[in-house]
């Protein structure tokens, strides 16, 4: 409907905010992963309110971007990683909620199975997260994997080329993500404040690096 409202607007081409959420760590699942395993010198009795605050005020979002309270087995995921990211413990939330509605012969087959484990067989865990927090692994991880095979394809290029629109993404500008992904963790997410760089007025200078290159040629 958006795609199509800018067709009719007369746009071809429009400047589009994916990247602004992945990239920085704005979602609820990036929060509750750095609240989960990012807590060195962190209160013990802090961290767990700061949970239940996350879990109470996102209640819409539980299932979709937080995991609910029931997901599928993560032993593959945690033998390799040593931690199951939150947005991954998401997918199998969704999986377990979607499994009634197979087959009784599929449900047999394939019920019990962890397929959400195979979205790392698409990185070279070792060598790519080695050295990263857990955070800065599941906001890896994920741009990766969910974003780039999601996000940006079903969400994005598929809805705007079937109106015709160019959509450019000036915060996947590699200048950007170079320059976001070397800030340290308190600059990114902090408490229950998400994209913190950005709230503290950075939004300008970051979008500095990319605007040149996007907003000409057309």
């Amino acid at each position: 409907m958006l795609s199509r409202a800018v067709r009719a607007a007369g746009y071809k081409v429009v400047i589009t905010g994916e990247g602004s959420d992945e990239i920085p760590g704005e979602y609820p699942h990036f929060r509750r992963d750095m609240l989960l395993y990012n807590r060195e010198g962190q209160d013990e009795s802090a961290i767990a309110e700061l949970l239940a605050w996350l879990d109470q005020h996102n209640t819409v979002s539980r299932g979709l971007l937080l995991p609910g309270r029931e997901f599928g087995p993560m032993d593959s995921v945690k033998q390799i990683l040593g931690y199951a990211p939150s947005w991954i413990e998401t997918f199998s939330n969704r999986q377990v909620k979607m499994r009634p509605l197979l087959d009784a012969g599929l449900q047999e087959k394939y019920g019990a199975s962890e397929d959400h484990s195979g979205i790392l067989d698409e990185v070279d865990v070792r060598q790519q997260l080695k050295g990263r927090d857990e955070l800065n692994q599941s906001l890896y991880l994920c741009s990766r994997t969910a974003m780039a095979g999601y996000i940006l394809t079903m969400l994005g290029d598929r809805m705007e080329m079937a109106y015709s629109i160019e959509g450019r993404v000036p915060f996947l500008d590699h200048k950007v993500v170079e320059t976001i992904v070397r800030h340290p963790i308190i600059q990114k997410v902090r408490g229950m404040t998400e994209k913190q760089e950005q709230v503290e007025q950075q939004t300008g200078r970051i979008l500095a690096l990319a605007a040149p290159r996007h907003c000409t040629g057309r």
